[in-house]
């Protein structure tokens, strides 16, 4: 029996039809760590770039959740350049994040992890995953401004501890999930769709940056069930219930000619004129 992984590989494949990563456009799995490039490894390669940061003291090993991560200063650490993810309805966004400081201002909230903005130094944005500051209770929250802001509420996120977050819309209501917890549904509008240039952020928002930690964050232009935010909460499963894969082993047949051919099941696999065949009974043929 195969032991499950317990951290994640060094290289790996992801499944694109696999039902967790059905519809993503941000994958940013780790892979291709030690980059100054953050890799998405969904079909839109939307990769970003980190900014004000060095990646041989970022790039950190997380190994209460086995896979990479990124550290963040909150000074000015951030990673931008995700301009290729769509504008979508419904979304959700997810992520670990270990918190290593409450946000100072009230605006983190708006999106201090995950924000689709025009102008992300700005309050105009149009959808986050942010956390409160400690005033208000450390909350992890959900963003979308449709004309006037929307808040929506999860449970308090615990400092200095790997916690995963969810945000998501589907429509008509939106929920702040920690941990799989989810929080009470707050109705909003279908959200500001008016930006020329609209980017994905992470790790700032307003005058704020991130201080912690954050892995896999991952986005898609539809809303994650219970069940499949269950699967991305899991610490120990690294390899996303199948999505991500094992690499596969490099093969070279070149200059390769069997001697022997060996039946299995009455078919002949492999031969070679001339050699001797043998049967998986043991009789031999040709001889």
């Amino acid at each position: 029996m195969r032991r499950a992984r317990t951290e994640r590989p060094e290289n790996f494949e992801v499944d694109l039809s696999h039902p967790l990563m059905r519809g993503a456009v941000l994958l940013g799995l780790g892979q291709a760590h030690h980059s100054i490039r953050y890799r998405d490894e969904s079909q839109y390669g939307n990769h970003g770039v980190l900014t004000n940061m060095d990646p041989a003291t970022d790039w950190l090993w997380g190994p209460k959740i086995g896979r990479w991560a990124l550290d963040f200063d909150g000074n000015n650490d951030h990673i931008a350049g995700l301009t290729k993810v769509p504008l979508p309805v419904t979304w959700t966004y997810a992520a670990w994040v270990y918190i290593a400081a409450y946000p100072a201002v009230s605006s983190s909230s708006q999106g201090i992890c995950m924000v689709f903005s025009e102008d992300p130094g700005s309050t105009t944005t149009d959808r986050g995953l942010g956390i409160e500051t400690a005033a208000q209770g450390g909350r992890v929250t959900v963003y979308q401004y449709d004309g006037g802001a929307k808040y929506g509420y999860g449970p308090a996120v615990p400092l200095a501890a790997w916690n995963h977050l969810v945000a998501s819309y589907d429509g008509t209501n939106l929920r702040a999930y920690c941990n799989g917890i989810v929080g009470s549904p707050v109705a909003s509008g279908t959200g500001y769709t008016g930006y020329s240039t609209p980017e994905l952020v992470l790790a700032h928002v307003a005058a704020a940056y991130l201080s912690g930690r954050m892995s896999d964050c991952l986005y898609w232009p539809r809303v994650l069930s219970s069940a499949e935010v269950m699967q991305l909460a899991d610490p120990s499963n690294v390899m996303l219930s199948g999505a991500i894969r094992e690499p596969r082993p490099r093969r070279n047949f070149a200059g390769w000619r069997p001697s022997v051919g060996v039946r299995y099941g009455g078919a002949l696999r492999a031969g070679c004129s001339g050699g001797i065949g043998v049967r998986r009974g043991g009789a031999l043929r040709g001889a």
